[in-house]
C-alpha cells in the first residue's frame, strides 16, 4: 500500500523471473519515473534461499516451460513445489492457484534409471515437454476474495485490491470515511472510519493509551483510544482484525488523528472472502483421483492471515 501510495509499481513473483531478493526492473515499467521492484521469493512462505538459487541458477540455461519442468530440472520436492504454488509464483508456468497446486499434485519426477529425462528441454526444446505435460483437466479459478486471502496467507501482502475496496460496497460500511476523506474533515467532526488493523501500540509513558494504526485502500487512518474506551471494548481492540471506529476528529496541519469514542470489531466481514481450503483440496482430489494420484487433503479452514505488529 505504501508503495502503491508512492507511485512504485510492484510486479508479481515469477519463477522465471524473480530472484531471491528483491530487484529493480527499470525496463518492465511502465512508468517513466522509476524503475518497477519485482517481489523476490523471499515473500513465499516456507520457502527457503538455497531452493531460491538453484532456480535462477537452472533457468540460466533455459527458462522454465511447466510446473513439472521446474520441480524436475531444480530437484524440488513437493512441499516446496506447493509454496510457490500457494503464492501464486508459478502463475505464468500453470495459471491460477487452483490449477498451479492440481499441476503440481500430478508430477510425476524421473526414477534414477530415467533421470536423463530432466534434461528434455535442454536438449530438444519446450514442445517436447509441453507435450507430456499437457493438462487435461481444468479447474474453476479462485474469487478475486480468495486470491486476497491466499496473498496475505502465504506472502503477507497483496497486489490486488485491498480488503477495505471490496467492503466499501457492503451496507455494513455506508458512511465510512477512507483515510484520504479525512483531510477535509475540520477539528472536532464526529466520524467514523474501519480498516485493516495493522498496528497497535500503549507505551509505558502512555498513562494506559492505546495508539492503533487502520489502514485502508487510501491509507493508514492513526486512532488514539484512551483508557476508559479501552475498558469497555478491550476485546475487540486487542484481538479484532478489521475494526470500526466512530471518533472526533483531532488535528494539527495535516496530521490526523481520530480520538475513538465506539470500537466495533468487524473482522468476520473478512472471512466473506474465504471458503474452507479442504473444499479446494476436495476439488482436485476428484480429479486427481481418476489418475490415481495422491493429495494432501487434510487441511481445514485457518485463522485468517491479516496480522498487525503490535508493540507494548
Amino acid at each position: 500500500q505504501d508503495a502503491n501510495r508512492h507511485k512504485v509499481e510492484i510486479l508479481k513473483m515469477d519463477v522465471n523471473i524473480s530472484r531471491w531478493d528483491h530487484v529493480l526492473e527499470p525496463e518492465r515499467s511502465t512508468l517513466q519515473t522509476q524503475p518497477a521492484l519485482r517481489l523476490g521469493m523471499r515473500m513465499v512462505k516456507g520457502f527457503n534461499e538455497e531452493s531460491a538459487n538453484r532456480i535462477v541458477k537452472a533457468r540460466n540455461a533455459a527458462p522454465f516451460v511447466s510446473a513439472e519442468d521446474l520441480a524436475v530440472r531444480v530437484g524440488l520436492n513437493d512441499q516446496e513445489m506447493k509454496f510457490l504454488a500457494r503464492a501464486g509464483a508459478l502463475a505464468e508456468l500453470s495459471g491460477h492457484r487452483h490449477q498451479a497446486h492440481w499441476q503440481v499434485a500430478g508430477i510425476e519426477r524421473p526414477m534414477p534409471i530415467n533421470a536423463h529425462l530432466a534434461e528434455i528441454p535442454k536438449r530438444r526444446g519446450p514442445d517436447v515437454l509441453n507435450e507430456r505435460t499437457r493438462d487435461p483437466c481444468t479447474l474453476p479459478s479462485p474469487s478475486l476474495g480468495e486470491d486476497l486471502i491466499n496473498d496475505y496467507r502465504y506472502t503477507g501482502l497483496t497486489l490486488g485490491p485491498h480488503p477495505m475496496r471490496l467492503l466499501r460496497a457492503d451496507a455494513d460500511f455506508s458512511g465510512y470515511k477512507t483515510a484520504a476523506e479525512l483531510e477535509d474533515y475540520r477539528r472536532g467532526q464526529i466520524v467514523r472510519v474501519a480498516g485493516l488493523v495493522t498496528g497497535r501500540q500503549r507505551p509505558g509513558t502512555a498513562t494506559g493509551v492505546v495508539f492503533l494504526t487502520l489502514e485502508d485502500e487510501t491509507g493508514n487512518v492513526n486512532i488514539i483510544i484512551w483508557s476508559t474506551v479501552l475498558n469497555r471494548h478491550r476485546a475487540s481492540l486487542l484481538q479484532g482484525q478489521l475494526l470500526k471506529i466512530k471518533g472526533i476528529v483531532e488535528r494539527e496541519g495535516s496530521v490526523i488523528h481520530i480520538v475513538a469514542g465506539m470500537v466495533e470489531d468487524a473482522t468476520h466481514h473478512l472471512r466473506k472472502f474465504s471458503r474452507p481450503r479442504s473444499r479446494i483440496e476436495r476439488d482436485i482430489k476428484q480429479h486427481t483421483k481418476k489418475d490415481g494420484l495422491n493429495t494432501d487433503a487434510n487441511e481445514t479452514q485457518v485463522e485468517l492471515p491479516f496480522k498487525s505488529r503490535d508493540f507494548h
